[in-house]
């Protein structure tokens, strides 16, 4: 459990493309069997003037990590009212 209570291993992939001006940014995580996934996906480019963004949102973790952090949370309300109890015996 300690590996979904700790920080989670994630990283940025950022590709400049000179040619056509543009930049594309990856917010990528590591999937539980240890492959990567791309949480989003950003590209920036310029235009008349102008930078123009478009962001897309996948839904692509594996989804035992969903479960797992919905068993850290749970654990951690579990540990607050707990503690919650033990301030209100002191």
């Amino acid at each position: 459990m300690e590996k979904y209570t700790s920080a989670t291993p994630g990283w940025e992939k950022v590709t400049v493309n000179r040619k056509d001006q543009s930049m594309v940014t990856e917010t990528l995580h590591r999937n539980t069997d240890g492959s990567s996934a791309i949480i989003d996906s950003q590209k920036f480019w310029a235009h008349q003037g102008h930078v123009q963004n478009q962001m897309e949102v996948y839904a692509t973790l594996a989804k035992s990590f969903k479960v797992e952090q919905y068993k850290s949370g749970v654990e951690n309300v579990i540990k607050a009212i707990k503690f919650s109890d033990f301030e209100a015996s002191e």
